[in-house]
């Protein structure tokens, strides 16, 4: 596989931004597995990182370049701050950033698939739920999404403040006002789009994480609705790296790459 360290200027954020890029290769180095069918075209897997992380983090601690070598797909992995991939109150523009400029930078610099069925968001904790904010948002572009430990719940985060130094404050103006709104997933299931176009869900967390009551509402809610969930909760796990290099080989199996 090869791998690209990319700098690029962003003009929804206005600076250099970062993305590590996984790449597939016709041919791998010694020990590294690969599918021998030739793709008419590459899934893309957008690949969040978490809260306290960056655009290298799911490469130091899984073997995401592996699992991609053998499915023979890209993996696009954006750094989002600490922005719960928004636009934050302060004037930085994520959501748009991820949501919009990414995906038109991506298709410009490796001309990637930009087909539904070859279309995927995952990520871990805040990556969490930007993956299900991205195909809920735009369920014509993304046709599945998981979520590992995601923090899903961002009203509920933000009455009992259980981030410290309380980094949504920056993000949103107050738990009310993300009740019912776009920023809330919850919400988002809903939507007119979202119903039309249902995406695919899967939805992993462990049963020794504070998340974990409000992965069981958002399942509940999705299969309510008539969503295809797979949903899990794994035994003895609570927000680690483990369970994420675990479910990130699960859930693409489930993709089907």
């Amino acid at each position: 596989m090869a791998l690209l360290q990319t700098c690029f200027y962003s003009n929804c954020l206005g600076i250099q931004s970062r993305m590590n890029v996984i790449l597939p290769e016709s041919s791998q180095g010694i020990g590294l597995s690969t599918d021998s069918t030739s793709r008419n075209s590459i899934p893309v897997l957008y690949l969040l990182h978490g809260l306290s992380d960056d655009e290298s983090i799911w490469l130091r601690r899984t073997s995401i370049e592996r699992y991609a070598a053998r499915r023979q797909m890209a993996v696009i992995m954006p750094c989002g701050g600490r922005s719960f991939y928004c636009n934050t109150l302060s004037g930085e523009r994520y959501w748009d950033f991820l949501s919009v400029e990414l995906p038109q930078i991506v298709q410009s610099f490796f001309h990637l698939s930009p087909s539904r069925e070859n279309t995927f968001a995952a990520g871990l904790s805040m990556g969490g739920y930007g993956a299900l904010k991205l195909a809920l948002s735009q369920p014509k572009r993304f046709c599945a999404a998981a979520s590992f430990s995601g923090a899903l719940d961002i009203a509920e985060m933000m009455e009992n403040k259980c981030l410290p130094l309380h980094p949504l404050s920056n993000v949103f103006h107050t738990a009310s006002e993300v009740k019912n709104s776009p920023q809330d997933v919850y919400s988002l299931l809903e939507s007119p789009t979202a119903l039309a176009h249902k995406p695919q869900l899967y939805v992993n967390c462990g049963m020794d994480d504070s998340f974990l009551d409000a992965n069981r509402r958002f399942v509940q809610k999705a299969v309510s609705l008539g969503y295809s969930v797979t949903a899990s909760e794994t035994s003895n796990r609570d927000h680690c790296w483990e369970l994420w290099d675990e479910q990130i080989e699960k859930a693409l199996d489930w993709m089907g790459i």
